[in-house]
């Protein structure tokens, strides 16, 4: 039982864990999908197109990364870039095989029909024009998706292999609307995710009904405590009822039964100066007995309620009799004792009506108590089937 015990905790603890990585990134999805939002929102009130369809400031990147040749150059070379007459040249590499720069170039574009150039150059000697061993172009329209994209470029005279990468941004509003959509799939599938990781955490708790989690009571996995932990907390939940001392929202009527107590001993007292009243002065003594040794069982508690029961059954035909007083009585009565009447004859003792209408009040409290009681056995018996359960 202990191993199956491990191994439950543990496949719970697996699951919980990617569910807070699953939260956690799903959270960092939404939070930059909102800012990309917030960033297409202010694009809309600024942008402004050209004649060409393309929006004023566009911008080509290009970014030469390196040159695998062929065959070894024994010489200096460099890339020149051109978009029409703009052009950008790299540093010069000197007598190497496979040339690299990761250098970076940005040309304002007004329309996509200008082609773009590269050419692969050897540094001439002193007073002569540099030698154009061979070149690439590239349909600057194959970049109108506005993505990045990383390009190994074949030389057309066989020289050797440009790597470079591309961006043009002709639309920020449709570059933005696109990328929005992107992160809308990104948390639509992270959510996705998420229900899944919480359809299996449910199949795991599916055998035991008591310990199954509910969505929407727990919003997130990780919102709970472990199961161990949970034993842990019920186990000393349960203790701490049974002593009287629980004061969580768990324990509202243990709380209730307190407060309630301190009513009925005060009715009791005052009544008791009266009349009799040992049986409700008994309960008082036994509900502080049991508070003081922290001895609330289902045993002890419905003992109390017995008691109260029995009192309550006996203080209704007391109250029923001497409420109002019939005329069939061997006594000369025109008016209900509750309006203080008094009877000297010695047959009946003088009934107060302060003490008729405290009688009354005592009587509700004890019903009230009564009630209570069962509520507190009711908070017990649930910990306790969820105690057990949770030990299995």
């Amino acid at each position: 039982m202990d191993e199956f015990t491990n191994v439950f905790f543990e496949a719970e603890a697996v699951l919980r864990s990617k569910l807070e990585s699953c939260e956690r990134l799903l959270r960092d999805y939404e939070r930059q999908r909102t800012e990309i939002a917030s960033r297409l929102d202010e694009v809309k009130k600024t942008e402004v197109m050209n004649k060409y369809g393309v929006m004023e400031g566009s911008t080509l990147t290009v970014t030469v990364m390196e040159l695998e040749l062929n065959q070894r150059v024994i010489a200096d070379i460099y890339i020149e870039v051109a978009l029409g007459e703009n052009i950008g040249t790299t540093t010069i590499c000197r007598n190497a095989y496979n040339r690299s720069w990761n250098e970076t170039f940005v040309y304002d574009v007004e329309k996509d029909d200008i082609p773009l150039r590269f050419g692969l150059k050897q540094v001439a000697m002193q007073g002569e024009e540099d030698k154009e061993i061979d070149f690439v172009m590239v349909d600057v329209r194959k970049l109108r998706d506005q993505q990045k994209k990383e390009e190994l470029l074949e030389l057309y005279d066989g020289a050797g292999r440009l790597r470079v990468t591309l961006q043009w941004l002709h639309s920020r509003v449709q570059y933005l609307t696109e990328l929005l959509r992107k992160w809308d799939d990104q948390v639509a599938e992270q959510k996705m995710h998420k229900d899944e990781l919480w359809n299996d955490l449910e199949t795991l708790f599916e055998p035991f009904p008591p310990l199954k989690i509910s969505r929407r009571k727990t919003k997130l996995a990780l919102t709970q405590k472990p199961q161990r932990e949970q034993v842990e907390d019920i186990n000393k939940k349960f203790e701490n009822l049974q002593d009287g001392k629980d004061t969580s929202a768990d324990a509202v009527w243990t709380q209730f039964s307190h407060r309630a107590m301190i009513a009925f001993a005060l009715f009791a007292i005052l009544v008791h100066t009266d009349r009799s009243n040992n049986l409700d002065l008994l309960i008082c003594i036994f509900y502080v007995f049991v508070h003081e040794l922290s001895k609330f069982s289902k045993k002890n508690v419905l003992f109390l309620q017995s008691l109260l029961g029995i009192s309550l059954i006996m203080d209704i035909p007391y109250l029923v009799i001497y409420s109002s007083v019939s005329s069939s009585y061997p006594l000369t009565v025109s008016q209900p004792y509750w309006k203080d009447t008094r009877i000297d004859q010695g047959m009946l003792r003088p009934i107060h009506r302060v003490e008729i209408i405290l009688s009354w009040m005592l009587l509700f409290v004890k019903g009230f108590m009564v009630y209570v009681q069962q509520m507190v056995m009711n908070e017990q018996e649930a910990l306790r089937v969820e105690a057990d359960v949770f030990l299995f």
